[in-house]
């Protein structure tokens, strides 16, 4: 089968599996993948996120609404350019934080088992060279 493929079928694992342990929190797996870049990179101005995670505008500010409804992250004008929004995770959202890393890992767990924490690593380097490309394709116009 070709590898694309395989990505394709397994990234849709992973999100079943995300979707069906997030369930009980309320939250999303583009929540989670929201709160996991502000806790591995700090707060960051909404358009970064954006450029980033690259997503659609409304698709963005859709999630901070809810995160931010929840008192899960914390937006607001930075003072050196009134124009733009820093977003932050709050106190709560670095707790929950905490417990989605733990939930995170027990996905990946069970998503993995069958493979040695080597070749897991292997695996993740690989992944995130595929998805560091892609992003700098789209960047250049590339692809």
């Amino acid at each position: 089968m070709p590898l694309a493929i395989l990505l394709l079928e397994g990234g849709q694992a992973a999100q079943d599996n995300l979707r069906d342990t997030l369930k009980a929190t309320g939250l999303k797996p583009r929540h989670g993948q929201l709160l996991m870049r502000l806790s591995q990179g700090g707060a960051t101005s909404q358009q970064d996120l954006l450029e980033e995670l690259d997503l659609d505008p409304s698709v963005l500010v859709g999630l901070l609404n809810d995160l931010e409804a929840e008192g899960l992250v914390e937006r607001v004008r930075d003072p050196a350019d009134r124009r733009r929004h820093i977003v932050a995770l709050s106190d709560k959202g670095a707790k929950a934080m905490q417990e989605l890393q733990g939930q995170i890992a027990d996905v990946e767990a069970r998503l993995f088992a069958g493979i040695s924490p080597d070749v897991r690593d292997v695996l993740r380097r690989a992944l995130h060279s595929v998805c560091t490309g892609h992003r700098a394709a789209k960047d250049n116009h590339c692809g």
